[in-house]
């Protein structure tokens, strides 16, 4: 493997290697003109569902909701939904995702969303089924688990199968060998998500703060903002460096101090099996968490 900088020079990494040192190498090509009318980029994304433009936006809470997924199909490509809806700030998730479903339909779009391992994403599917079934649409559902090629996610894909046969096509994933590829497609999968993110974990590695692109070694409390989760700019309050060493254990789940976490009051414990015990769950710092609240590691969509 060779890498070259931007003036074409052969060089060694040092230690790490970041987004910059990777990069697809160009061949020599026969194309006259990206305009040449007879050129085509479609494709299909499974065996019933074709895609004039090769792109997938991601399935992640801060890239793809009805409007990015709207704005792809418009495009010639796809926007999957994610399965991230949240208490903080919705308050009836569900509800909330059903309504993006539902804008995705009216607008012709393609329906693509994600779920995970709980039993009750099954009634998501079918949910989601009702809403295609007036314009008789195709939906696509993603089985979305960080590692894929583990027997849950296959008996989540099984069952899938079993109850809405071809009603939806299947997206599995993520894996990034050849086998977990192999053990997919034998679980009923129409398409496989590839790919585990390498992270961006090395001091060079340049990311959008409100001041301009900064190297994350150059990060300073006070004076960089960055963008959490949710979209909004946060204060820098650490860097590796300058980050404390301390952390708490609650309930066997690591947590620095200032991580927000959901919670429920032990005086609304007995609420956890009702429908709209959503109301009940506050977010707070770890370092509040004492025997009056009750950590909450998962959190339904219902």
């Amino acid at each position: 493997m060779k890498f070259i900088d931007a003036n074409g020079t052969e060089y060694s990494p040092k230690e790490w290697l970041t987004f910059g040192d990777i990069a697809l190498y160009p061949i020599p090509s026969t194309i006259k003109s990206r305009n040449d009318p007879t050129l085509s980029t479609a494709t299909y994304l499974t065996t019933r569902i074709k895609m004039n433009t090769p792109i997938i936006s991601a399935n992640m809470d801060t890239i793809t909701e009805k409007e990015m997924a709207i704005a792809m199909a418009q495009a010639g490509g796809c926007g999957i939904l994610h399965r991230f809806y949240h208490p903080k700030y919705e308050k009836n998730p569900y509800e909330v995702f059903l309504s993006h479903i539902a804008d995705i339909v009216n607008a012709n779009a393609q329906v693509a969303f994600s779920v995970g391992m709980a039993t009750e994403d099954i009634r998501i599917i079918d949910d989601v089924l009702q809403l295609c079934q007036p314009k008789s649409m195709l939906p696509i559902v993603c089985v979305d688990v960080a590692k894929g090629d583990q027997e849950q996610v296959f008996a989540q894909i099984r069952k899938i199968r079993t109850l809405f046969k071809d009603k939806i096509d299947i997206i599995g994933g993520n894996v990034c060998t050849g086998e977990g590829v192999a053990m997919l497609i034998d679980a009923g999968v129409d398409a496989v998500k590839i790919g585990v993110g390498p992270g961006c974990l090395s001091g060079e590695t340049p990311i959008h703060t409100q001041q301009g692109s900064v190297k994350i070694s150059d990060l300073q409390p006070g004076q960089h903002k960055v963008k959490n989760i949710y979209g909004e700019w946060t204060d820098v309050i650490a860097t590796i460096e300058n980050a404390p060493r301390t952390c708490l254990n609650i309930n066997g789940v690591i947590l620095t101090e200032d991580h927000l976490v959901a919670v429920i009051k032990t005086e609304f414990a007995n609420k956890l099996n009702n429908e709209d015990f959503e109301q009940y769950i506050d977010w707070i710092p770890a370092r509040l968490v004492d025997e009056e609240h009750h950590l909450l590691v998962q959190l339904n969509l219902e």
